[in-house]
């Protein structure tokens, strides 16, 4: 049995299923709470993911289990990882034009959590990190990244490869 919006009835909240269609006040919030549905295992996309995955959910936890990556994707991975330090530094000169444009305290926070992360991948002393994130100033920001990118600030070698 289907409901009018192609769905299997299990996955809409029962506050949805109600006569006046949840919008009692009792029903408020309830939403937040309801179990995961029950989806039917034959008949619908979820059971081709499920022969992929136990669990018919993207969950981390089933994701991590099933990386065996085919050889191509493991020469992408590898040029990611390899190339990791110039987009590094691409990404923390187009933050420093982010922070000048933002607009709100909570884009700023975040843009300035990425800087912060991305500056100590890239090499920068912590003492050079800790007072930009003491000022929260762009214009010292540039200044970093005009020192990257004219090599005054040494990026860290990378990890030797096992052998």
């Amino acid at each position: 049995m289907r409901s009018d919006f192609g769905l299997h009835p299990n996955a809409i909240p029962a506050h949805a299923r109600t006569p006046n269609g949840g919008n009692t006040n009792e029903n408020v919030g309830h939403f937040l709470n309801w179990p995961l549905p029950e989806f039917p295992t034959t008949g619908t996309f979820r059971t081709r993911r499920m022969n992929f995955s136990p669990c018919p959910y993207r969950c981390p936890a089933t994701m991590a289990e099933n990386r065996n990556f085919s050889p191509s994707q493991q020469k992408i991975i590898k040029r990611f990882y390899d190339n990791r330090d110039q987009l590094d530094e691409q990404h923390l000169a187009e933050n420093v034009t982010n922070l000048y444009l933002a607009t709100g305290e909570k884009q700023k926070a975040k843009i300035w959590k990425t800087v912060e992360e991305m500056m100590g991948r890239l090499g920068v002393p912590e003492s050079r990190i800790k007072h930009i994130l003491e000022k929260k100033d762009p214009a010292i920001l540039a200044e970093v990244v005009k020192d990257l990118q004219s090599g005054k600030i040494k990026k860290p070698a990378p990890p030797s490869k096992p052998q």
